[in-house]
């Protein structure tokens, strides 16, 4: 957000942009990523020469970025800079000066395991062949690519192709309690297909008719601490390549469970974007400055975040065999203090902490309607009672554990008025009244907290001769209760 205020800052006083058009970017928009792609259509509407102040703005306000672009000559050495990008499917070790940047930052490197007890499981999905939609051409290349990669890092890679929505959510939940996973000190999971927005398409996807799609949310909620224990405080490197057709070729991925849109935190990954048949070869040449654009200020907006996801998950050779020194020399991988050793036997599984349990749920029938004031309403009706905190002779709940309880009662009310109490050991703590007359059915209900200690007893009962409390074939009248929490350890 701030680079997008200074762009707009900038062209403002440039006499690029209006005020009216400043605040139609800051007001009409509600997404960053949305700002960023009407302040584009702004620009480039303005002509070359108000696109071209635009890349200059961005050269000032963040060298460190257009040299990464290679926009600007890289000042430092031993890094050649040049203007044709040459890329290879095999990795390239980084160069020593950027593992002594990365270095500095040592103690936000997630550790990894012995290699002799580490297993590095990857999950790689690519639909390729679609029942209504076009092929994905190339995807092959860009899947043996993919598994080339995760492979030379070290990673077991577990592949499947032209999977459906349902298939492609049960791979992922499949390979969440994979029994392996334990013993990984990261994963990989890389989709790749068509998609739209937060979800990815599975291969019997029609857009005019049957939906065929994998939610990007079901794949945290299948790798999170709940559903994956294995992977606690572990990186989880989810990779998408999703392209969406006519649109603008990306799909937007929280970095953590949530709304995809408006919860959180989003980083936009570009795919690649397949020409539909209407794009003519003057149409892309002519986008090319709008896809630099938005790449630019897509790392302007997530570069803080992208930067951090780099330095925890170093999953590389580097990190795992070896850290270097502010040399640059190979120093062996040790603990504080102690040389690391092997990886000792999993313990037995602990006994853990018994829940305290505490609840109850009676009704009365409808022969007990109408009960005498001044005694405990006899509920007759046992809808829970597992743990016989409920005593069906006496009509009173006797508190097992000390804590703090949940009571509530819902008593149809008929014929007659009604005054019923809460009572706890003979005291009424809370009354409710229902003045009804006549034919008409009516309900009095209500729910408090109570902080109760072993022994203390609790029922319900009328007053005054005030007992229109009324059960039948449809209609009920219930008390229940239940430990919220205990005050015991």
């Amino acid at each position: 957000m701030p680079v997008i205020k200074g762009l707009l800052d900038d062209l403002w006083q440039k006499k690029v942009l209006s005020t009216e058009d400043k605040d139609s970017v800051m007001e009409n928009q509600t997404s960053k990523v949305d700002r960023a792609r009407c302040l584009i259509d702004m620009v480039m509407g303005k002509g070359e020469r108000a696109s071209q102040m635009m890349v200059d703005s961005m050269k000032v306000r963040d060298m460190e970025l257009c040299i990464s672009l290679g926009l600007i000559p890289s000042p430092l050495p031993g890094m050649e800079v040049s203007s044709v990008q040459n890329w290879s499917s095999k990795l390239i070790p980084s160069p020593d000066i950027l593992k002594t940047e990365i270095l500095k930052h040592i103690d936000d490197i997630y550790p990894v395991m012995a290699p002799d007890a580490r297993t590095s499981p990857a999950l790689l999905i690519t639909n390729v062949h679609f029942d209504n939609m076009p092929l994905r051409k190339g995807a092959e290349k860009d899947e043996q690519n993919m598994e080339n990669l995760l492979t030379s890092l070290g990673y077991t890679v577990v592949k499947y192709r032209d999977l459906s929505g349902v298939q492609m959510d049960e791979a992922i939940e499949k390979f969440s309690q994979d029994a392996c996973l334990p013993e990984a000190d990261s994963v990989f999971v890389v989709i790749m297909s068509h998609g739209q927005r937060g979800a990815v398409l599975g291969v019997r996807h029609s857009g005019d008719g049957e939906a065929d799609t994998l939610p990007v949310d079901n794949i945290y909620k299948h790798l999170d601490s709940a559903r994956c224990p294995g992977l606690l405080n572990k990186p989880k490197v989810i990779i998408i390549q999703a392209c969406r057709g006519a649109l603008d070729g990306s799909v937007s991925v929280p970095d953590g469970p949530g709304s995809v849109w408006n919860e959180a935190t989003c980083v936009q990954v570009d795919g690649s974007l397949q020409p539909q048949p209407e794009d003519t070869e003057e149409h892309i040449e002519d986008d090319g400055f709008r896809r630099e654009i938005k790449e630019m200020l897509g790392w302007l907006e997530y570069r803080d975040l992208l930067e951090n996801l780099e330095r925890k998950v170093k999953v590389v050779s580097m990190a795992r065999k070896e850290k270097w020194d502010c040399r640059g020399s190979r120093v062996p991988l040790v603990r504080k203090g102690s040389e690391r050793g092997s990886r000792g036997p999993k313990g037995a599984k602990g006994a853990g902490v018994p829940q305290k349990r505490s609840a109850f749920s009676v009704g009365i029938s409808p022969s007990k309607s109408f009960p005498p004031s001044g005694f405990p309403i006899r509920f007759d009706k046992v809808f829970y009672n597992e743990e016989s905190h409920y005593n069906s002779t006496s009509h009173s709940f006797t508190c097992i554990h000390s804590g703090v309880y949940v009571f509530s009662y819902h008593i149809t009310v008929r014929n007659r008025p009604l005054r019923a109490a809460l009572v706890v050991n003979g005291s009424r703590r809370v009354r409710t009244r229902d003045s009804l007359y006549g034919q008409d059915i009516d309900q009095a209900s209500t729910l408090l907290l109570l902080q109760l200690v072993a022994g203390d007893q609790v029922w319900l009962e009328t007053m005054r001769d005030w007992n229109g409390a009324y059960a039948s074939s449809e209609d009920d009248s219930i008390f229940s209760g239940f430990l919220l929490y205990s005050d015991e350890a």
